[in-house]
C-alpha cells in the first residue's frame, strides 16, 4: 500500500460495493431490465457492472441471487459463507468477473496471496477497462512480492486515468519495493510535472537522493522545502546531516543557525541544536537549548528520557555538568509530573550522582504511578539493603512479589532481609 495520502482499497471497495447492491436490486424489477436491453450499450458504467450483467444467460436471476448473497454474507462477517456463494456463482458461470473479484477481494483480506492473485488475474483480465478491478490485481501482486508486475498495473491506470494522482504515488511505492530507485525518482517527476511542487514529493526525492548518495540533488530538494516552508525545524536537520555526512562543519552551522532564526519556537530543533553544540564540545550552549525543550510537555518525553539515558551512561561527568543535567530533569519532572518513566529516569540519575536518598524517593513515586517496572522495584530493593532499611526492604519485597510473583529478587532479599 501507498504511505502518501490516498484512499485506501476498503475505501474505494465501499463505492464497489454499493454499486454493485443497486445493481442487483435494479435488475431484479423486470421493467427495469427491460428498458435497460433496449438502451444496451448506452451510459453503460465499466467501473462497478459485471460484463455478464446483461446478458440472456438462463441463469441470470440465480447467478444475481448468488452474487446479492454473497455479499449479504460478507457484510455479517460469515467469509465462508461469502466465498461459497462466489464460487457457486462461478460453477454456473464460469467468466463471471464480479464473482471473481470478489473472491480476490476476501482472499486479499485474508493474506492469501495465491488464491487472491488467481481471481484478480482473471478478473482484470475479463474487464481491463475496470479500475477497481486494475487496482486489486496490482495490490495482490505487491501481497506477494511481485512489485515489478504491479508497477506495470499501475503503469496501465495511469495511461487511462492521467488524472489519477494516487496511481503515481503507488506506482512509486512499487518501485521502490522492488529497488528499482531511478524509475522511482522519475515517476515522481512526472507527477509533479503535472502538479506542480508537492513538499511530499519533494520530501521523498530528497531521502531517495540521499539514499544513492546524489547528496547534491538531495541539497536542492531540502532546499526547496525549506523555501516553501521555513518555520519546519526538520528540513534543516535533514540539511545538516547531509553536510555532515559530506564534512562541510562551515555549512553544518549555517544551516543550524539559520534554522534557530526561521524556527526559533520550534521545541523539536532546540533538540536538534542541542546536539550540535554538544558535538562542538560547547557544553553551556548544549544545556541552554535543552533547558526550554526539556520544560515543554509537548515536547516528546522519549526524546528528552533519551538524552539523560546518554547521560547516566556517561563516565566521569565533571560535578559542575552533572548539576546542570541534574537541573535538566526536575524540568523533565515538572513538565511531565504524572509520568513514571520521567520519575524513573530522574532516580537513575541521581543513583549514578550518588544521591542515593533522592534516588529513592523517586523511584518511589515512579512505582506509585505505574508498578509494572520490574526495574525501578529491584532498584529499591538494592538501596534499601545499601542503606540497611531492613523494614522497608521485607515491605518493599512483599510489594513486588505481589505485582511480580515469578521474579527471583524480592525472594532473595526479603531472605537478607
Amino acid at each position: 500500500m501507498s504511505f502518501f495520502n490516498k484512499l485506501s482499497l476498503g475505501l474505494k471497495y465501499i463505492a464497489f460495493l454499493a454499486a454493485t447492491i443497486l445493481l442487483l436490486m435494479a435488475q431484479s424489477d423486470t421493467a427495469f431490465a427491460q428498458s435497460k436491453k433496449k438502451d444496451k450499450g448506452k451510459n453503460k458504467d465499466k467501473t462497478t457492472t459485471s460484463t455478464k450483467a446483461e446478458t440472456n444467460n438462463p441463469n441470470h436471476e440465480k447467478i444475481e441471487k448468488l452474487l446479492f448473497d454473497g455479499i449479504l454474507a460478507k457484510t455479517k462477517d460469515n467469509f465462508t459463507g461469502a466465498i461459497d456463494a462466489y464460487k457457486e456463482c462461478l460453477k454456473i458461470d464460469p467468466t463471471n468477473d464480479v464473482a471473481m473479484y470478489e473472491l480476490a477481494r476476501l482472499y486479499y483480506e485474508g493474506n492469501n496471496s495465491d488464491q487472491a492473485l488467481a481471481f484478480a488475474k482473471d478478473a482484470a483480465n475479463l474487464a481491463p477497462d475496470n479500475k477497481w478491478y486494475q487496482y486489486l490485481y496490482a495490490e495482490v501482486l505487491a501481497l506477494g512480492g511481485k512489485f515489478n508486475d504491479a508497477a506495470e498495473v499501475y503503469k496501465r491506470l495511469i495511461t487511462k486515468n492521467p488524472d489519477g494522482y494516487d496511481y503515481y504515488f503507488d506506482l512509486a511505492y512499487m518501485y521502490l519495493q522492488a529497488g528499482n530507485f531511478d524509475a522511482a525518482l522519475t515517476t515522481y517527476d512526472a507527477l509533479e510535472n503535472k502538479m506542480g511542487f508537492m513538499p511530499e514529493i519533494a520530501l521523498e526525492k530528497a531521502k531517495l537522493y540521499r539514499h544513492l548518495k546524489r547528496f547534491e540533488k538531495a541539497i536542492t530538494e531540502l532546499d526547496k522545502l525549506i523555501a516553501f516552508n521555513p518555520a519546519d525545524a526538520t528540513n534543516y536537520k535533514l540539511l545538516a546531516d547531509i553536510y555532515e555526512t559530506q564534512g562541510n562543519a562551515k555549512k553544518v552551522e549555517e544551516t543550524y543557525t539559520l534554522m534557530a532564526k526561521n524556527a526559533p519556537t520550534d521545541p523539536q530543533s532546540r533538540l536538534v541544536m542541542a546536539q550540535f553544540y554538544l558535538r562542538k564540545g560547547d557544553f553551556d550552549k548544549y544545556i541552554a537549548e535543552l533547558e526550554p525543550a526539556f520544560a515543554d510537555p509537548a515536547v516528546s518525553l522519549d526524546a528528552k528520557a533519551g538524552i539523560l539515558v546518554a547521560h547516566i551512561q556517561a563516565s566521569n561527568t565533571p560535578d559542575i555538568q552533572q548539576k546542570k543535567i541534574s537541573a535538566l530533569a526536575e524540568r523533565l519532572l515538572k513538565a511531565h509530573s504524572q509520568s513514571a518513566l520521567a520519575f524513573a529516569i530522574n532516580g537513575e540519575l541521581a543513583y549514578v550522582y550518588g544521591d542515593t536518598k533522592k534516588a529513592l524517593n523517586y523511584y518511589q513515586k515512579a512505582l506509585d504511578l505505574d508498578s509494572n517496572q520490574p526495574a525501578a522495584w529491584i532498584h529499591v530493593l538494592e538501596i534499601q539493603f545499601e542503606i540497611e532499611d531492613y523494614p522497608g526492604l521485607v515491605e518493599t519485597s512483599q510489594k513486588m512479589i505481589e505485582v511480580f510473583p515469578n521474579q527471583v529478587q524480592p525472594y532473595f532479599y526479603k531472605g537478607l532481609a
